[in-house]
């Protein structure tokens, strides 16, 4: 597989397009082609790291364990995730941790997508149904792991996929999620 190839893994009320970001030797890093559900960072509102995130213990809970087959769990990488400051504001979102599954952090949606127009994602039917919110043309904003202004908000890409560091409200429920993982390909049959 190769940056940009579109390719599908995994089920999650319909099967889940992947678009590869990144090759490295055996292994490539994906991010869903649309946002595939709706639901805030963290329900309660207050400061949060990505860390503590309820959307990271459940992506790499219920998530991973109902979306993917035995043999592709066996394929995503335990990954060790960096969590670095938002470069504007200064706001860090704490230690490294360690995911099968995340979202991706603004230098990674800076870096892996070479323009605004890459970076629109339009919302599944599910994640319309679940509340994400989407333009006339589908388009929805979505979620970055990385903190806002404050620990209370985490960085958004809008519709126009344009990277907003000042974030929105960690619980705030109407962002869609697309989420990102290492694959090992060698581990394929």
């Amino acid at each position: 597989m190769e940056k940009g190839e579109i390719f599908k893994f995994g089920f999650y009320y319909e099967e889940i397009e992947w678009i590869v970001l990144e090759k490295s030797e055996n292994k490539i890093l994906a991010v869903t082609k649309n946002c595939i559900d709706s639901m805030p960072i963290n329900p309660k509102f207050g400061n949060i790291s990505w860390e503590d995130s309820k959307i990271r213990k459940w992506l790499n809970g219920v998530f991973f364990d109902k979306v993917f087959t035995e043999k592709e769990k066996e394929m995503i990488v335990l990954s060790e995730i960096e969590n670095p400051k938002n470069k504007i504001y200064g706001k860090t979102d704490g230690n490294k941790t360690k995911d099968r599954v995340f979202l991706l952090s603004i230098e990674e949606a800076e870096s892996f997508f070479s323009s605004d127009e890459e970076r629109i994602a339009k919302a599944t039917d599910f994640a319309v149904q679940n509340g994400t919110k989407t333009d006339s043309e589908g388009n929805c904003i979505w979620w970055l792991r990385t903190s806002g202004i404050d620990s209370k908000r985490f960085a958004v890409v809008s519709n126009a996929g344009y990277i907003y560091e000042i974030g929105s409200y960690a619980d705030f429920g109407e962002r869609g999620i697309r989420p990102a993982m290492w694959i090992d390909l060698s581990l394929a049959e």
